[in-house]
């Protein structure tokens, strides 16, 4: 009885032994088969790309046929479309994305690929050259070079543009915007009566507060110039508008040289000027500061308002290049920051000599008329490099 049962239990562990051998080959087996499809899903999602767009756009629909067009010549390809104006689960996976992205940008068309993302389509020749390109470098590891863009600038010479990091251009153009006679001019007459007080502490403060607000109005216009640049600057007429009012802004500024004022001026008008100064005079013989704060803050504002036709032309390029960068929105806005601060930095510089010895630099007409001259000049150069590169 003893040796039928053991025979039993032997015959029972090489059923069981049987059964573990099929159930690890048939486990093995469809690892391998799940491996090597996982494989081709991973493939097939290496090389898709996601396409946002908007039934009625004219830009999204040229990009959609252009998209149409590269698929049939990449067959491994896969182009993925979301419409967004009426499909309200894809306009939320269109912020997904956005967020994911960290874009600052929310219109359309908008291409997603691999790791970088174009917005706008302005046609095949331009656009589409940049999103097969860019197909190509992600998914096909083909790179491209890119183009030596050469600036010539007035009393600096040439610059490649191409070999400069974003941070020297954002250096470069800041401060080349900073050389601004009208900011300076305003500026030099507020602190001659702030000093004329007397107070150091004043001096200190109520121009600390007139720099600050002056740069706050200066980054929210050179914001404003960035996102429009970022949205339209696939829109091939745009850059001859731009490089035509940079010429115009920097002709009138030449033409201050010789005729001052007289007719068309970016600087403030006549009639204003006596009024301003009748208020900074005031600001500077108010005694309590709360007061004299709150009128620097009301002349800043007027002043720099309408000031930012003076020097226009720079702040126009140096957003369109920037536009050209894919980076994060924090990263957009820092460098938007750093060149407000270059831009501000002759300002500051007149400002810490003032605080420190209670004197400042007399802005005079001819001395207004020669940085009029020089920025008129920059701003030209700076338009013919932008139309031609």
């Amino acid at each position: 009885m003893t040796g039928r049962s053991e025979k039993k239990g032997i015959d029972g562990m090489t059923s069981q032994t049987i059964s573990m051998r099929n159930c690890l080959v048939i486990l093995t087996i469809s690892l391998l088969v799940f491996s090597f499809s996982s494989d081709l899903v991973i493939s097939d999602i290496g090389k898709e790309v996601h396409f946002f767009y908007g039934n009625g756009c004219p830009h999204c629909y040229q990009e959609s046929v252009f998209l149409d067009s590269l698929s049939e010549r990449y067959p491994e390809l896969s182009v993925v479309k979301y419409e967004v104006y009426y499909n309200s689960s894809n306009a939320e996976i269109f912020s997904e994305f956005r967020e994911l992205y960290d874009t600052p940008y929310s219109s359309v068309p908008m291409l997603f690929v691999k790791n970088e993302y174009i917005v706008g389509f302005a046609n095949n020749e331009t656009t589409g050259v940049e999103i097969e390109n860019l197909i190509n470098e992600e998914f096909f590891g083909i790179e491209y070079g890119v183009e030596s863009s050469i600036l010539s600038l007035p009393f600096i010479g040439k610059l490649d543009t191409s070999e400069m990091s974003l941070l020297m251009i954002t250096v470069l153009i800041g401060l080349l915007d900073g050389f601004n006679p009208c900011a300076m001019f305003v500026l030099c007459f507020l602190l001659v009566f702030l000093i004329g007080t007397g107070s150091r502490k004043k001096v200190l403060i109520i121009g600390g507060v007139f720099l600050m607000i002056s740069a706050v109005i200066y980054f929210l216009f050179i914001s404003t110039w960035f996102n429009f640049f970022a949205i339209f600057k696939y829109v091939p007429i745009l850059k001859w508008i731009v490089a035509v009012m940079v010429v115009f802004a920097g002709l009138v500024n030449i033409k201050d040289y010789f005729y001052f004022q007289k007719g068309l001026s970016f600087t403030l008008p006549k009639q204003w000027k006596s009024r301003i100064m009748k208020q900074m005079k005031d600001v500077s013989e108010k005694d309590s500061l709360l007061a004299m704060v709150a009128g620097v803050v009301a002349v800043a504002l007027v002043v720099n308002v309408v000031e930012l036709m003076c020097t226009i032309g720079f702040p126009m390029i140096y957003t369109q290049i920037l536009s050209t960068y894919k980076l994060t929105r924090m990263a957009y806005y820092s460098y938007i920051s750093l060149y407000c601060l270059f831009y501000m930095m002759d300002d500051l510089v007149l400002f810490l000599i003032a605080v420190a010895t209670l004197r400042c630099m007399e802005m005079t007409k001819k001395r207004v008329r020669q940085m009029k001259l020089v920025s008129g000049m920059l701003m030209i150069a700076l338009a013919i490099w932008f139309l031609l590169s």
